[in-house]
């Protein structure tokens, strides 16, 4: 051990330094770690007394801060903030019920215009059926549709030209009734087109023909077949209007 203020060699129980009075309490203590002896380093240790690193590293203080550094509060919150609450929920909001069901329709029978279909052939048979019925009748006698088209096909060439709507009304009762059952076999919206044209042609004239036979004086009217012609027509006319909506639906 050595003396701080003049180098000299001290005693080991010395207080005092013998040269120059300095006490022991101003002794350098790393001097005196210098001057003791140390062991020898092992095979892979390095001495204690040798650095590693540059010549004036220094290592790391642990519980460095930097001035003005504060510890993060782990308890912080910002103004205004607020803990967001598990059982929250909006104002609207309702719980769903387990036992929910979706609304569902009732089944219903979807017949694709089946019955509508059944009442225009109904009325398209009754126009067939109308043909033969008496059609016209003065004070002597009634007639038909077929007795007068047996009449007007004997002789052709005498039939006067007012004839000829004698000959379309069974042609139009024929096409109706035949529209009818395509249209009831086929469903199609062109033959529920059709019967309800020529349910318009034959309800109206042959309506025409009942509110003139009202006005006649003469003891000229409509019979049963102009009759039933009349209102099957007009029945056939709504029946395939309905067919038509019921299978658009």
């Amino acid at each position: 051990m050595v003396c701080a203020s003049c180098g000299e060699t001290l005693k080991p129980d010395a207080r005092f330094c013998a040269n120059c009075g300095a006490t022991v309490a101003a002794v350098d203590k790393t001097m005196v770690a210098s001057s003791l002896p140390q062991p020898p380093a092992g095979p892979n240790q390095m001495p204690p007394t040798q650095q590693v690193g540059p010549a004036n590293y220094q290592q790391p203080n642990p519980g460095y801060q930097p001035a003005g550094y504060q510890q993060p509060n782990p308890g912080y919150q910002p103004a205004g903030y607020q803990q967001p609450n598990p059982g929250y929920q909006p104002a609207a909001y309702q719980q769903p019920n387990p036992g929910y069901q979706q609304p569902y329709a009732v089944a219903t029978m979807r017949t694709g215009g089946k019955v509508p279909a059944m009442l225009m052939l109904a009325c398209g048979l009754a126009m067939v059926v109308a043909i033969f019925l008496p059609f016209v009748f003065d004070s002597s006698s009634s007639y038909s549709l077929f007795d007068m088209l047996t009449e007007a096909s004997s002789d052709v060439g005498s039939v006067p030209t007012e004839a000829w709507i004698v000959i379309a009304v069974p042609l139009f009762a024929l096409l109706a009734c035949g529209f009818t059952v395509l249209a009831f076999w086929r469903r199609g919206a062109v033959w529920g087109v059709l019967s309800l044209l020529t349910g318009l042609v034959l309800g109206g004239f042959n309506g025409l023909l009942l509110l003139g036979a009202s006005q006649d004086t003469s003891g000229f009217g409509a019979g049963v077949g102009a009759i039933t012609l009349a209102v099957a027509g007009l029945l056939l006319f709504v029946f395939s209007i309905v067919f038509l909506v019921r299978r658009r639906a």
